[in-house]
């Protein structure tokens, strides 16, 4: 499952988690974020999970000032962005050295999941990952572009295949 069929299964659903405790929390989102790219969940409140995460299957990107989050990352904040828990989610969407969009749940509390901008503000960092750094292919789009071209070819096929005829009846 790539992350677009990820954010369309679990887009405004309720009660999204992997466990009793983490379910319709933002930690249940990233963990099922996880558990769908078949990697092993762990545990941990959402500032926790940096620092919790498995090396192995986890790249650890500090947040810096030219750091810029990509695609299926999980961002976690720390404890000083809600003063307890921290926050983490899914990147998903427009990134850049200032904001981010994050699928995420329960910001504000009690949220389904949605997309939500930020700045990095109390980003402990990201984790990404390992295997899956390369975005999916889009095939749909790769289509698309081809039967455009395609279809200019034949265009102009067509418009030189009428000039010969003219020159023919002339």
């Amino acid at each position: 499952m790539i992350l677009q069929d990820f954010y369309n299964t679990y887009k405004g659903k309720t009660g999204v988690g992997t466990t009793a405790g983490n379910t319709a929390e933002c930690v249940g989102l990233s963990m099922k974020w996880i558990q769908t790219l078949g990697l092993p969940t762990f545990y941990g409140h959402a500032k926790d999970l940096y620092a919790n995460a498995s090396d192995k299957d986890f790249e650890k990107i500090p947040n810096s000032p030219d750091a810029i989050i990509r695609d299926g990352d999980i961002a976690v904040w720390g404890h000083g962005y809600n003063g307890t828990y921290g926050h983490t989610g899914v990147a998903y969407g427009s990134h850049d050295v200032n904001n981010f969009d994050c699928f995420e749940q329960n910001d504000p509390l009690g949220s389904t999941p949605h997309i939500k901008r930020y700045n990095y503000a109390y980003v402990i960092g990201w984790l990404r990952p390992k295997g899956s750094q390369e975005p999916a292919t889009d095939y749909e789009k790769l289509f698309n572009e081809c039967r455009v071209d395609r279809d200019a070819h034949w265009n102009k096929l067509n418009e030189l295949q009428d000039i010969i005829k003219i020159k023919d009846i002339q």
